[in-house]
């Protein structure tokens, strides 16, 4: 590859040009993530929308995790099988707790926040809520995983 002098500037105007497109696609994605290419400010908005509401998800299900893990320890402990398949679970830590019956997690996020927008529930009240609404039962993660939603 040979070194070029640019005389007419044009060369050199093409590159700044790249150069600034490229910095241009960063910056959308470093604005929006994982939306790389996301050309309008509008599918950049729609992503981070969609992660606040994931976030906000997160939290809900970190806010009941509590009762989850102690629903689990007290399901082995009682020597429940798989709900599924009825196969006894070796270990606590194998054993998946999944919500059962007409309210499973999302419908229980559905009711609590009554359509609303689940960004603005307080994950404490939501615990409370889960605790007296939800039906929980034990499964092996073959069946939890495999099992229609």
């Amino acid at each position: 590859m040979t070194n070029r002098r640019v005389s007419n500037g044009t060369q050199g105007a093409r590159h700044r040009g790249e150069a600034t497109s490229i910095r241009r696609r960063l910056f959308v994605y470093s604005q929006s993530r994982a939306t790389w290419g996301a050309s309008s400010p509008e599918a950049a908005a729609a992503c981070e929308e969609r992660r606040s509401i994931d976030r906000a998800i997160e939290s809900l299900r970190e806010a009941v995790l509590p009762q989850i893990q102690a629903f689990k320890v007290a399901a082995f402990e009682r020597g429940e099988a798989c709900a599924f398949c009825d196969v006894d679970l070796p270990t606590s830590l194998e054993a998946h707790v999944d919500h059962t019956g007409e309210l499973e997690f999302r419908h229980l996020v559905s009711k609590f926040t009554d359509g609303g927008d689940v960004r603005q529930a307080d994950p404490e009240l939501f615990a409370q809520f889960h605790r007296e609404h939800a039906k929980l039962q034990l499964f092996c993660p073959t069946c939890n995983l495999t099992k229609k939603r």
